[in-house]
């Protein structure tokens, strides 16, 4: 028994499906209480609320100036799905544009123990981008969340 994983819990999938479906309905009900202009303005809201804390994340980890774009674009979208995070895109955008060294390979716990070789060792920094924008793009979702609940609530 101690080998065996138990089942998974049916309210993780319900609640991993439910708060970005909230999400879209509080902007249903504000298109249908107050037109559609409220819904550009609250989608418009959501994207910034979202992409610039991920954008910076980025930019704070010193990365490609395509992953941090890439951080901005993706992370209205990645933060509605369960599925996949901003962390995963612009760890792959990273890696696309600056792809770790084979001899990097064997150094990352060497490099590890600096902040120097933190940035200079490639697949760190590929990593150091995804911890950075999965946080950003969390603290965007927070933010997000609160504006739209502030615009429910007028």
């Amino acid at each position: 028994p101690l080998e065996e994983l138990p089942p998974p819990s049916r309210w993780t999938g319900v609640l991993a499906w439910g708060i970005p479906a909230l999400i879209l309905l509080g902007v249903a009900w504000l298109g249908y209480q107050r037109g559609m202009e409220e819904v550009e303005a609250s989608a418009l809201q959501w994207v910034l609320a979202t992409g610039t804390p991920t954008a910076l994340a980025a930019a704070a980890s010193f990365a490609h100036p395509a992953t941090v774009i890439a951080a901005f674009l993706a992370a209205p979208i990645t933060t509605l799905s369960p599925l996949i995070g901003a962390g995963h895109v612009t760890a792959l955008v990273q890696a696309y544009f600056r792809p770790p060294f084979v001899r990097e390979l064997s150094s990352v716990l060497d490099d590890l123990s600096s902040w120097r070789g933190l940035f200079r060792n490639r697949l760190l920094r590929i990593l150091l981008v995804f911890v950075a924008t999965s946080f950003g793009g969390m603290l965007g979702m927070w933010l997000g969340v609160s504006q739209l609940v502030a615009r429910l609530v007028q």
